[in-house]
């Protein structure tokens, strides 16, 4: 089952509160039509990625993902819905990864969602489905992948530098740390590094 995991943030090692203010709200929303190209020949297109950010009537932030690609003769989708409200506190998420190859299809998902005072964490493998709820006050830092989002967009929007560190739970229960480093560069445009690292621990340990 799911092991008990908080997310840090931190920048310039202090506890950073990334609450989004109501001058900030509107800056983050965006949508985007991106291609997905091959690292090796970035001229050759692999597929599509859709994003939208919106801010609702019931003062929550909407964040839809969804991409499609072709990689070695194999279709890859991902789509991910996320309701996430001011203090970027993730109220209801769900992400579906597929991958097809000729008549072999491999489906995976991942559903979180509060209520009251616990987290409800849903996993699917295929058939195979797992599920957990955990008191909300051990979750108090947890990002999700749609606020995750919101985070690098609004690091983007307001100059941001400095480092900061997430850590996401992936479809197939694994855990995955990102360190972020953002920095202005002389031009004022925003770089952001991003290191990656699968974490040996997974969430049903």
């Amino acid at each position: 089952m799911f092991e008990q995991r908080s997310e840090i943030i931190t920048v310039n090692k202090k506890n950073v509160d990334f609450t989004l203010t109501e001058n900030s709200r509107y800056k983050i929303c965006f949508r985007e039509r991106l291609q997905i190209v091959s690292t090796d020949d970035p001229s050759t297109e692999l597929g599509t990625m859709l994003l939208s950010v919106e801010v609702t009537p019931l003062e929550r932030i909407l964040i839809h993902i969804s991409a499609k690609a072709r990689v070695q003769d194999i279709d890859c989708r991902t789509s991910l819905t996320s309701i996430v409200d001011y203090s970027l506190n993730t109220w209801d998420e769900k992400r579906v990864e597929k991958r097809i190859s000729g008549d072999n299809r491999k489906e995976s998902s991942l559903y979180f969602g509060r209520s009251c005072d616990m987290v409800h964490f849903v996993a699917r493998q295929n058939q195979e489905r797992e599920s957990i709820s955990i008191s909300l006050e051990n979750m108090e830092k947890l990002v999700g992948e749609g606020a995750n989002l919101i985070l690098l967009r609004q690091m983007a929007v307001s100059e941001f530098d400095g480092d900061f560190s997430t850590s996401v739970i992936l479809t197939d229960g694994r855990l995955l740390s990102c360190v972020y480093t953002v920095r202005q560069d002389k031009r004022k445009l925003v770089v952001i590094d991003r290191v990656i690292k699968l974490d040996e621990d997974r969430v049903d340990q």
